[in-house]
């Protein structure tokens, strides 16, 4: 699960909290800018089929992804290099075979 606060200038707001914030404008359209966004997860490196552990289901489906260059998903994405390759494979035997 991913929780998100977006903190509102009291330049820019919604429709929603526009009697919130005093002197604040009502905004409508598309926003550029940028954003400072913290992420918390549950993230376990090598755990491809989000099961709680990595074990020989997650090397087997690591292989698959390989092969059929999939997109990364969940934590296939072993070494965290941001590709899935085959050092995600070995990855996940070598925490397999040290656990």
């Amino acid at each position: 699960m991913v929780t998100l606060e977006l903190i509102i200038p009291p330049n820019i707001t919604t429709a929603q909290n526009a009697n919130a914030i005093p002197n604040a404008k009502q905004f409508t359209g598309v926003m550029y800018g940028q954003a400072d966004i913290q992420f918390e997860s549950e993230y376990i490196a090598g755990d491809a089929n989000a099961d709680g552990g990595v074990d020989i289901a997650d090397v087997t489906a690591i292989i698959n992804i390989v092969l059929a260059g999939d997109p990364i998903i969940y934590g296939s994405d072993c070494n965290g290099d941001g590709m899935m390759n085959i050092q995600d494979v070995t990855c996940a035997i070598d925490i397999v075979l040290n656990q």
